[in-house]
């Protein structure tokens, strides 16, 4: 018997999305029973949002990148928060965002907490729909998203993938027809600096001016309103203290390694000296890059070469976490609309699924565990695309997207 037919594939996925809305609804009915008691809300990661605009509304934005402050603060200001999240206390995790990512948060801040937590996923949420309206053909396309593990921890966390997913789609959409708005997505995306490093390679590459100057605008607009807003302390800590920060945390192991999908942290998980995991994200980056130039520079389907600079996107970075995995939804579908899902192989067909399991896997895996699956899963993915890049007919998989 055949497990994944076409009739399946639509199946699984609706009982599943039935399963997790059954679990939501059951804790959405708890949380209203037990109001004000939040023990058990979601948003693990969004109370650290929400304290760090908290934070920057009483001026203590450059303290939140001491380690320690952010949790020390939350519980100091909010005491509810020691029943609803038992281990923040334990937490001694600083702001990683450069000073701009505080100008939402602290609006967010004004509000309740639940209150915020709701607007920030149905905002981020909504928007990524709709910008995934180009690429999203099918329902059966919808509910695997929607059935995503990367998704739902997104939503549990209260992280902001659907913000990044939803300005790299936007950016796609609008790469040729709309330069400004092409300029304004990839500008607003330097909150996520370490991800946005292949996206001007585009922009150059394909003589992108306007959208080029339009980005550079918005980000000196957030950086000037940053500076108006919190003064330059924030981004004196940023560049002379935080940095530093996170590559000893990511060095020593102290952030859950296991969960992450870069080579330095690969090799760091394997026993690898801090100098070899570092020779290794090097060599990851150049490779990615030059094969990222080479597909360029022989025409492929710009498709393609779009999925394959977003499925780099994540390995190339030292640092970045399952949450982020719902921006591959991206060139995932670009690859299967351009080439059409029947022309699939069935390799291929393994490492999309594996694209979509392994952030579930990644979730249940120890801190210490000593083995990072996330890197090679997001190294034959954009291999395969790459491949597939390369060997096409430019003008046939330009017809096809």
């Amino acid at each position: 018997m055949t497990l994944l037919t076409p009739a399946r594939l639509k199946l699984y996925p609706a009982v599943l999305l039935g399963c997790y809305l059954i679990v939501a609804a059951g804790v959405i009915t708890q949380l209203a029973i037990q109001w004000p008691d939040l023990v058990g809300v979601p948003g693990v990661d969004f109370v650290i949002f929400y304290c760090a605009g908290d934070m920057a509304a009483a001026g203590l934005a450059a303290e939140a990148y001491s380690p320690g402050e952010l949790p020390k603060h939350c519980l100091a200001t909010y005491p509810w928060m020691a029943e609803a999240f038992p281990k923040l206390a334990e937490v001694s995790a600083s702001w990683f965002y450069p000073p701009i990512f505080f100008l939402p948060v602290h609006v967010l801040s004004k509000v309740h907490f639940v209150l915020a937590l709701v607007l920030w996923l149905g905002l981020t949420g909504a928007f990524l729909a709709r910008a995934l309206r180009g690429f999203m053909t099918s329902t059966q396309a919808w509910l695997i998203l929607a059935t995503a593990p990367a998704l739902w921890y997104t939503i549990i966390a209260g992280q902001n993938a659907f913000l990044t997913a939803g300005l790299i789609a936007v950016f796609y959409r609008k790469f040729w027809g709309n330069a400004v708005l092409a300029g304004l997505a990839i500008g607003l995306l330097c909150y996520k600096p370490h991800l946005g490093l292949v996206f001007p390679i585009l922009l150059l590459a394909y003589r992108r001016w306007t959208s080029i100057a339009v980005a550079a605008a918005m980000v000196i607009a957030l950086t000037a309103a940053s500076l108006l807003a919190y003064g330059t302390a924030p981004w004196q800590v940023f560049f002379t203290e935080n940095l530093p920060i996170v590559t000893e945390k990511l060095t020593s192991g102290d952030f859950p390694l296991a969960k992450m999908g870069s080579g330095f942290v690969f090799a760091r998980t394997l026993g690898a000296p801090a100098w070899v995991a570092e020779a290794i994200q090097i060599l990851t980056i150049l490779v990615a890059l030059g094969t990222l130039v080479a597909l360029i520079r022989r025409g492929a389907s710009f498709a393609l070469v779009f999925a394959f600079a977003v499925a780099i996107a994540l390995p190339v970075s030292p640092h970045n976490f399952i949450y982020d995995w719902v921006m591959l939804i991206i060139p995932a579908m670009l690859l299967v609309n351009a080439l059409g899902p029947q022309s699939l192989k069935g390799y291929e067909k393994a490492i999309l699924a594996l694209l979509w399991i392994v952030p579930g896997i990644l979730l249940a895996l120890p801190k210490d565990f000593p083995f990072a699956p996330g890197f090679p899963v997001l190294v034959a993915f954009a291999a395969m695309i790459a491949i597939r890049a390369w060997a096409a007919d430019p003008r046939e998989t330009a017809r096809k997207s």
